[in-house]
């Protein structure tokens, strides 16, 4: 069950990381943090890693809060000691493919409100960009994403998601809180 008052989600794009973030702020009444929104300036420039390290330190050193997505290193480990509960989205590979391949073809309609303006993700060159980012992430994020998960089992509430239905299944459980 998703509780507390400081919630990380991580996990590889396209894993619904950001709906998940979004509804589940409605529902508990909880300021939302995307990690893109920090990490990007518009034009798809990218933030100085000491600027978005000092917004992402910043906002987990509040009281409330839900962020999605990771960051540096170091950041995200600081986030999850502090976090009451972490979501890991952890997908099968092809899932994640699929889902970003799902965004990608909706944003040709229009941009994610949670990017900065100017960050279209309806191009060959993003989808290129983002499908060898996701490998890499599978391959050497994910291990240290479980390991994180694993430590934070002993200290803290925990939540992994593997299937759509275990996704849909945090909502509910937590609506249910």
């Amino acid at each position: 069950m998703i509780v507390g008052h400081r919630i990380a989600i991580i996990g590889n794009a396209g894993g619904g990381k950001t709906a998940l973030a979004r509804k589940l702020g409605a529902l508990l009444d909880l300021p939302v943090v995307h990690v893109d929104s920090v990490q990007y300036q518009p034009g798809w420039h990218r933030t100085s890693n000491e600027e978005c390290d000092r917004a992402l330190d910043g906002a987990a050193r509040t009281a409330r809060w839900i962020i999605d997505g990771f960051g540096n290193d170091k950041v995200i480990e600081r986030r999850l000691q502090l976090a009451d509960t972490v979501v890991f989205v952890d997908f099968p590979l092809w899932r994640h493919y699929w889902w970003a391949a799902r965004r990608q073809w909706n944003a040709r309609k229009a941009q994610r409100r949670e990017l900065p303006d100017d960050c279209p993700e309806f191009s060959f060159a993003y989808t290129w960009k983002l499908a060898r980012i996701m490998w890499q992430v599978h391959r050497d994020y994910r291990p240290w994403f479980q390991q994180l998960v694993e430590e934070k089992q002993r200290s803290g509430n925990v939540v992994v998601i593997r299937t759509p239905q275990q996704w849909a299944a945090a909502l509910n459980m937590t609506l249910g809180a």
